[in-house]
Parts: structure tokens; sequence; C-alpha cells
């Protein structure tokens, strides 16, 4: 039985507009590194009234992210009953 890792991803509470692209850039490297080093998926915080600070446009995010990353199957879930849709 194989254990899959993941990275999950959010946005600190307390960011400050100065620093907005050298965290991003940071997040960027985690998630190339992460599959680097076999961590199989990466969840994010996309909703803007969730308690945790949030990725607000995720579709240019998940572009950085995967312009950055070599990904051999990408699969993308909104959550357990994304197959209804």
């Amino acid at each position: 039985m194989a254990l899959d890792f993941a990275l999950f991803d959010t946005l600190p509470r307390n960011l400050l507009p100065n620093q907005t692209a050298a965290v991003f850039q940071q997040k960027i490297g985690n998630a190339a590194m992460a599959e680097q080093i076999g961590y199989k998926y990466l969840f994010f915080i996309e909703h803007q009234n969730s308690a945790f600070p949030a990725i607000t446009s995720s579709n240019v995010y998940l572009a950085a992210v995967a312009q950055a990353v070599i990904v051999s199957q990408r699969e993308v879930h909104h959550g357990p009953d994304d197959h209804l849709a």
C-alpha cells in the first residue's frame, strides 16, 4: 500500500501588497519542489468567503503552477461531488 503526500497551500493572513509577487513565486517554487520529491497533490483555498486567506483567481494561479511543474496527468477536483457535474 502506497502513501501519497499532498501540499496544502494558503496565503498568509497578513499579506502586504508589496509582498504579493514574492509570496506567489515562493508558493509556485514550493509546488515544483513538492512534485520533484514525490508529492502527488496540491490543495489550495479558493473561496473568497473562507476563514482562511484565499486565492481569488484559481485559474491564473493554477496556470502559473502548471508552467512550473512537470505533470504527466493533470486532474482537477472540486470536491467530493465533482463527478456528478
